[in-house]
């Protein structure tokens, strides 16, 4: 918990190694956390995280997670968004290398796959006249292609669904 933020973790269990390696240098450093799981504010999140070679970090991490986002909000600085809140369920793995994010040509070299689904989330981002309301929906994806169930929500005067795959 900081002093900008009224919301800390609770219940915070964590399990991990850290290691410079036999080298002792960034190349041949690793963080594994094999065990983190903790509340914001009464509601869970568990993580799996492991980054290799803190020169070109290749991570590779799960989450699982049932978050306000309102709650996460307050707890860390999101920049560019005046407001956000509403309710995210997530449980999804990612791996891959860092600088691989950076560049579309080498996205492809990653892997993120798992389940979401919001309810009732308002984005509001910075500068813009109006909110994102009231948008629930779910989506898939299996590394590859992206499923998006019953999406919706409103913008101004505007609705939207949306139902389809991205492939």
């Amino acid at each position: 918990r900081d002093s900008k933020h009224s919301l800390g973790l609770e219940s915070v269990n964590l399990t991990g190694e850290y290691s410079n390696g036999k080298k002792h240098d960034a190349e041949n450093s690793y963080l594994h956390i094999s065990h983190f799981t903790a509340k914001l504010n009464g509601r869970p999140l568990d993580i799996q995280y492991n980054m290799d070679n803190f020169k070109e970090p290749l991570v590779q991490t799960t989450i699982i997670a049932d978050i306000s986002l309102k709650d996460l909000r307050n707890f860390i600085t999101i920049p560019g968004l005046d407001s956000l809140s509403g309710d995210v369920n997530i449980n999804a793995s990612f791996k891959g290398k860092i600088a691989d994010l950076e560049h579309y040509s080498t996205i492809n070299r990653t892997t993120l796959s798992g389940k979401m689904s919001i309810k009732n989330v308002v984005v509001k981002p910075v500068g813009q006249k109006f909110a994102y309301r009231n948008m629930s929906g779910n989506f898939e994806t299996d590394g590859n292609d992206l499923q998006v169930n019953n999406f919706s929500g409103n913008c101004g005067k505007s609705d939207f669904t949306l139902n389809g795959a991205f492939k």
